[in-house]
């Protein structure tokens, strides 16, 4: 990934972070055996959130398992898998916030689908702003960039 990456002249600077993301806290990671405060901390956040929702997501070999599961699971593998402060951190946030960033998630994915492309995030924060005090969804999406045009 981290190849295909490398041929998008924008998306340099995020190159270490997705070549990291399977790095492990004691160092058994790939694909540079990285460890602890080796890896990047953009990259120790995401293999936490990585694995918060594949914990959590239905797979084609098991149904999704609940919030308290993955927390379980979590912990246990703080500290060789995972970073133990990112534990720590992502545990102390409660289910409620988690259920609610999920569900901001889901929503702008299946906008995205709808769509065919991905605005920049200010746009969607707009978007979501605007659609909640409307209170209805959101039929139409916003304009979307010519080729070439830089977006941010």
């Amino acid at each position: 990934m981290s190849e295909i990456v490398a041929t998008i002249p924008d998306l340099h600077s995020v190159r270490p972070i997705i070549r990291s993301h399977h790095e492990r806290w004691d160092g058994r990671g790939y694909p540079l055996g990285l460890k602890g405060q080796d890896i990047p901390l953009i990259a120790r956040i995401i293999a936490v959130a990585d694995t918060y929702d594949a914990i959590t997501s239905d797979r084609p070999y098991r149904k999704a398992q609940p919030h308290s599961a993955a927390l379980v699971e979590m912990q246990r593998v703080a500290g060789t898998q995972l970073d133990p402060n990112g534990v720590g951190a992502f545990c102390a946030v409660g289910e409620d916030e988690w259920m609610r960033i999920r569900q901001d998630v889901e929503k702008i994915s299946l906008l995205e689908q709808e769509w065919g492309w991905t605005p920049p995030k200010r746009v969607f924060e707009q978007i979501l702003e605007a659609a909640s005090k409307q209170k209805q969804p959101i039929s139409q999406p916003p304009a979307a960039p010519e080729p070439g045009a830089k977006v941010g």
